[in-house]
């Protein structure tokens, strides 16, 4: 019996901690949308300006969910350098989503649907 009622409080805890976990994750979504949103209704040549000084896993988050034709002209503005270090970090992900896209498509079929 306390066993069972060990079982259910773990349940219940896991429960409680996937909840905050998700309202965590929609929270920080909604903030890094309104970012998103400010930098596209930058002007381009200041948004660069602050990209040249940003961390590369903060800026590919927001490059890779912004408009491509807004990305495209700040990253136009920005320094040469760091412009092409986003681009390659854009291009290995790319590339590593379509590897595993590939991979996926390749599993066999398994029996029972599951």
């Amino acid at each position: 019996a306390d066993l069972e009622q060990q079982i259910a409080r773990l349940g219940a805890l896991r429960n409680e901690i996937a909840a905050t976990i998700g309202a965590h994750d929609a929270a920080e979504e909604a903030r890094l949308a309104s970012l998103i949103k400010i930098y596209e209704t930058m002007k381009p040549k200041a948004a660069a300006e602050i990209f040249d000084r940003l961390e590369m896993p903060v800026l590919i988050e927001v490059v890779e969910r912004m408009r491509e034709v807004k990305a495209a002209d700040v990253l136009a503005r920005m320094n040469p350098v760091k412009a092409k270090q986003v681009t390659s970090e854009l291009a290995r992900r790319s590339a590593l989503l379509d590897t595993r896209r590939a991979a996926a498509g390749s599993l066999p079929e398994r029996e029972g649907g599951n």
